[in-house]
């Protein structure tokens, strides 16, 4: 059976978007457990798909800056900085 692209587009639009918090929280949950659980199993265990999973650490890992800055703003602190910087250039003028 061969699947329409109206049948497509609406499937990818059912896919879970995440958040970036929640993205960067799940990042530092399998860094700090990747010693005690595979890829597959964290994800298993936090309702992740593993190929998201990899395709969130392989963006990391792809950010060509200082290691200290891509951990910040890959964090919720830094993801939070970005989120009020992008206002502030936005409303702010």
């Amino acid at each position: 059976m061969t699947i329409t692209y109206s049948e497509s587009s609406q499937k990818a639009n059912l896919k879970k978007r995440w958040d970036r918090d929640d993205v960067s929280m799940k990042i530092i949950d399998f860094q700090t457990h990747k010693e005690k659980l595979s890829q597959r199993e964290f994800a298993k265990d936090n309702g992740v798909p593993r190929t998201t999973l990899q395709n969130w650490l392989n963006r990391m890992n792809r950010i060509d800056a200082d290691p200290s800055m891509v951990s910040f703003f890959e964090s919720p602190a830094g993801v939070k900085f970005l989120h009020i910087l992008i206002q502030a250039l936005h409303f702010g003028g």
